[in-house]
């Protein structure tokens, strides 16, 4: 993985803990050091073994990105802004609203997904749309403003909606066959501003339902964060699974920035196949 500020420096371990999340199937474990450098130009990324996430980041610091405006400015995270001439800021989304209850905002989740050589805005049915795609997902997306990933790897979501159920994010979603019998690994960085609450996942899916994975819904990440790295893995895949699925939400309103989201299979990986959920420790 490419690091966003280059140079050389004398590492110091500052802090070795995580947090857990919760369990999907057990009790999840993963060791998460967090590490400092001395040095302005310390290279933050994400090194990820088949047992811990190595994390360098330098506590206060932004992550730099060359040629884009700084998301964290005096210690505050700023609001979304989308990407100039992103074509599916053209696709028209209206009309979503229903505010009696969860049962019926189901029937309102919807998605901006390919059709044909346009875009367009339909009722959310799991579309698989092939590993490079992100699709906008949510309940009333009106509401919310979207930055897709373009050469800066930054990508955002914002809104001011106050209504409960909803919600406004990015998804992948894509065959699961060549993934069978493999364990998959999920890892970003990402940072907030007055966010209600993020959920991330990965999993795998059949017709039947759940096959492997999970989210971090159940967490009570939320509010304002600095550049915080999450790690998520699962597998080995079923090998009735049909799809693959993994990607990020923001649910009510505020701001959420997602750095450099990868997917990724883990190699030689041995183990009982616990999924497991790690938050780091942000900057």
């Amino acid at each position: 993985m490419q690091d966003v500020r280059s140079g050389s420096c004398k590492l110091s371990l500052l802090q070795q803990t995580l947090t857990t999340i919760g369990a999907v199937k057990s009790t999840m474990s993963l060791a998460l050091v967090l590490m400092a450098c001395s040095s302005s130009s310390l290279s933050q990324t994400i090194q990820a073994s088949k047992s811990e996430a190595l994390v360098n980041t330098e506590v206060g610091q932004d992550v730099v990105v060359t040629g884009s405006r700084p998301v964290i400015i005096k210690g505050k995270v700023r609001r979304c802004t989308p990407q100039a001439g992103d074509p599916l800021d053209r696709v028209k989304v209206s009309g979503s609203a229903d505010t009696r209850g969860w049962e019926a905002g189901v029937h309102r989740y919807m998605a901006i997904v390919p059709r044909g050589d346009k875009f367009a805005w339909v009722r959310d049915a799991d579309q698989i749309t092939g590993p490079a795609f992100w699709q906008r997902v949510g309940i009333l997306m009106e509401n919310y403003r979207f930055r897709g990933m373009a050469q800066d790897s930054l990508m955002c979501v914002g809104g001011t909606t106050t209504y409960p159920y909803a919600f406004a994010g990015f998804r992948r979603e894509f065959d699961a066959v060549p993934y069978r019998g493999k364990r998959l690994r999920f890892t970003l960085w990402v940072a907030t501003r007055a966010a209600g609450r993020i959920v991330t996942w990965l999993g795998s899916r059949s017709r039947s339902g759940l096959r492997d994975g999970g989210n971090t819904d159940y967490g009570n990440f939320r509010g304002d964060h600095l550049w915080t790295p999450i790690l998520l893995e699962t597998g080995p895949i079923d090998e009735k699974a049909d799809r693959i699925s993994y990607g990020f939400n923001l649910q009510g309103s505020g701001d959420l920035w997602v750095y450099r989201p990868t997917f990724e299979v883990v190699e030689d990986y041995v183990g009982d196949g616990t999924d497991r959920i790690v938050f780091g420790k942000g900057s």
